[in-house]
C-alpha cells in the first residue's frame, strides 16, 4: 500500500509521510523509491531526519545496520535514574519499543545497560552505573539477520544494541523488525500482511 501511495503522490506529499515515520521504517520505505525521484524526496527532509536515512541506506539491509533504529536513549553513567526516567517519560520513541535505557560513556561506547522496570523500581538518587547491567549483548553493524535473531532469542531480547567499527553505540534492532524479515511469508499471507 505504501508503494501505491507514494507512485500516486507527488514529491512533497511523499516526503511529508515520510517525515512522520520512524527512521528505520522511513528508510525500508525510501529504498523502494526509484534512484532519481529517491534524492529528490530526500531532500525535502528536515536535515536530521535525512542525514539519519542515508546513514541507514548506507548499510546492507539484512545486517544489524540496515536493521537497526538510530532511535533510542542513551544516557551517561553519572545520570540519576530520576533523570533517566524524566528522558523516558519525555521521549516520542514507541512504548512498544522503548525498554531499556543504555549507559554510553563519554566515547559513545556502550558500557551498561538499565531496562526500564529496573529504573522505575530503583532509588531515584542512583547513578545509572550503580543499577546498569555490565557488559550489554550487543552486536556489530555487518552482523547478518540469523546472529541478530539467535543473540535476541538466546538473551531473550526485545531490543539489541548495534555498535559500529570503533565500538560506539549507533543504534538498536527491534523484535518486530526481525520477525517481519524471518517469520514465512505463507504465514504473514495467512494473517494478510502480505499481498500476492
Amino acid at each position: 500500500h505504501q508503494l501505491e501511495f507514494i507512485r500516486e503522490r507527488p514529491d512533497v506529499q511523499v516526503a511529508s509521510v515520510i517525515a512522520r515515520m520512524a527512521t528505520d521504517d522511513a528508510a525500508d520505505l525510501v529504498v523502494e523509491i526509484d534512484q532519481d525521484r529517491r534524492a529528490r524526496i530526500l531532500a525535502l527532509l528536515p536535515g536530521a531526519q535525512r542525514r539519519q536515512i542515508e546513514a541507514l541506506l548506507g548499510y546492507n539491509p539484512s545486517t544489524a545496520g540496515g536493521l537497526m533504529s538510530p532511535e533510542f536513549i542513551g544516557l551517561g553513567p553519572g545520570e540519576q535514574v530520576s533523570a533517566a526516567v524524566e528522558k523516558v517519560s519525555a521521549s516520542d520513541l514507541a512504548p512498544g519499543t522503548l525498554t531499556t535505557v543504555y549507559v554510553i560513556n563519554s566515547g559513545g561506547a556502550l558500557s551498561g545497560s538499565v531496562f526500564i522496570v529496573t529504573l522505575l523500581r530503583s532509588d531515584s538518587g542512583l547513578r545509572l552505573d550503580e543499577v546498569a547491567e555490565r557488559e550489554p549483548v550487543s552486536v556489530s553493524t555487518d552482523a547478518d539477520l540469523p546472529e541478530v535473531a539467535r543473540m535476541m532469542t538466546d538473551y531473550n531480547l526485545v531490543m539489541l544494541p548495534v555498535l559500529d567499527g570503533e565500538g560506539r553505540m549507533v543504534g538498536v534492532v527491534t523484535v518486530d523488525d526481525v520477525l517481519e524479515l524471518t517469520l514465512p511469508s505463507g504465514w504473514r499471507r495467512g494473517f494478510g500482511l502480505v499481498r500476492d
